[in-house]
């Protein structure tokens, strides 16, 4: 279910102090150990870190400013 631009304002108005996690588990090392990044299908590859060089859109915008 999408949430709007409106709300995830509001949710990150809230102080940290202010959210109950007492129902929440704390994450041990093995939890982070064993976890691995599952990005939902629909979304996209990020481009990988350039190393020194200009992104691609960066090269784009300064061929497009000669």
């Amino acid at each position: 279910m999408p949430i709007s631009k409106k709300r995830l304002t509001d949710i990150a108005a809230i102080p940290d102090d202010a959210i109950d996690t007492s129902d929440t588990q704390e994450a041990t090392e093995d939890f982070f150990k064993n976890a691995r990044l599952k990005p939902p299908p629909s979304a996209k590859r990020a481009e990988p870190a350039s190393r020194g060089k200009s992104a691609p859109h960066e090269i784009r915008a300064s061929a497009k400013a000669r």
